[in-house]
């Protein structure tokens, strides 16, 4: 491979459009726009769900990270799975198809000779920008605050009910709302449409808030509660989504005020599940007890530092391959931590509570 890395350079250097690249490669089916990039399907698992991120880093070239495997690279990486080749043994292979998909002509055919070539000097590129942050704070408090409770709207209500999550509880303990209109402009979303539509056009008409560790409300998550095509959840769109975590009032509590004793706060006990419905269900069922909800991209050191010693923590997820990254990332951010640490399965869980 040393043979080739100033030449593989180039190739890196002219493949740094994320969405033309994976159309190239045919990965746009269930795509979601992103932050410099796109977020498709992982070509490795070929999971419903788009899961593995591919963007423009700060050096110009594209990374590539899946949230659900262990698939990590660049443009090359994502080239060389997609076309089943060996990226150390058939190297020379994919840099021709890299070349060809970045417009190098010349240069895959040198290396289909296997001649030399003399590539021309890389452009100067200015830097990236730096990525959006989160939505206005002022636009996120007027959606949430025009929002009504779920308990107003039977369908919404409905839905809940029928996953195990009980709408009154929901609305007393201020979870989750219903969106009303009007709606600014990062609340919607396009795909592979040919226009983009509102969230409540969808059919995303249920809303969970997103906090900081500070506890500030710094997102939105809106919650398909119909039948469609479109992702079950959407952030908003052309904004930051990541170390963002949803918290009961419990949670907020903590993480709002933690700072603010003299002595730090009291060991406490807190439960880390995964995804929004799980939170919905746990946080309805222990109201007393402080409850997070995580995403893709939510946990940070940040959070963990936060934990007091002594503390109880319970991580709730699935037992899948992204349930399994997050309760290694938590628990790892956690490991020399004064903490009692636990990993519960869901499928445990509810295969001891289906047991006669």
């Amino acid at each position: 491979m040393s043979r080739y890395g100033n030449t593989a350079q180039v190739v890196r250097n002219a493949l740094t459009d994320a969405r033309r690249l994976c159309e190239q490669l045919g990965l746009l089916d269930g795509a979601k726009n992103q932050a410099r990039g796109v977020i498709i399907r992982c070509p490795v698992t070929n999971e419903k769900n788009a899961s593995c991120s591919v963007t423009l880093a700060d050096d110009g070239t594209l990374r590539v990270r899946c949230f659900s495997c262990d698939l990590t690279g660049d443009a090359l990486t994502l080239i060389a799975v997609v076309h089943k080749l060996d990226l150390r043994r058939q190297f020379k292979e994919v840099l021709i198809l890299g070349a060809s998909l970045g417009g190098l002509l010349d240069l895959a055919e040198a290396l289909s000779r296997d001649t030399d070539f003399v590539p021309p000097p890389a452009p100067e590129r200015a830097p990236p920008p730096p990525p959006p942050d989160y939505p206005p704070e002022a636009e996120l408090q007027a959606v949430w605050s025009a929002a009504q409770p779920v308990t107003r709207d039977a369908a919404v209500a409905e839905y809940l009910a029928g996953r195990a999550i009980e709408p009154a509880l929901v609305a007393a303990f201020d979870l989750a709302r219903v969106l009303v209109p009007p709606l600014p402009p990062w609340a919607r979303y396009k795909g592979e449409a040919a226009r983009s539509s509102s969230w409540i056009e969808l059919g995303h008409r249920l809303i969970v808030p997103a906090y900081d560790h500070a506890g500030r409300l710094r997102s939105l998550r809106a919650w398909r509660t119909v039948d469609g095509a479109t992702p079950k959840r959407l952030p908003p769109g052309g904004y930051r989504a990541s170390e963002v975590v949803l918290a009961n009032p419990e949670a907020l509590t903590w993480l709002r005020h933690s700072d603010d004793l003299p002595f730090g706060p009291p060991p406490m006990t807190l439960g880390i599940v995964e995804g929004e419905p799980d939170y919905l269900q746990r946080a309805t069922m222990n109201p007393e007890a402080a409850i997070l909800g995580i995403l893709s991209g939510s946990w940070s050191k940040t959070f963990a530092d936060k934990i007091p010693s002594h503390s109880e923590i319970i991580v709730r997820t699935h037992c899948d391959r992204a349930g399994d990254h997050y309760a290694d990332l938590i628990m790892q951010s956690l490991s020399k931590r004064m903490v009692h640490l636990h990993r519960v399965t869901l499928e445990t869980i509810r295969a001891h509570e289906t047991a006669p």
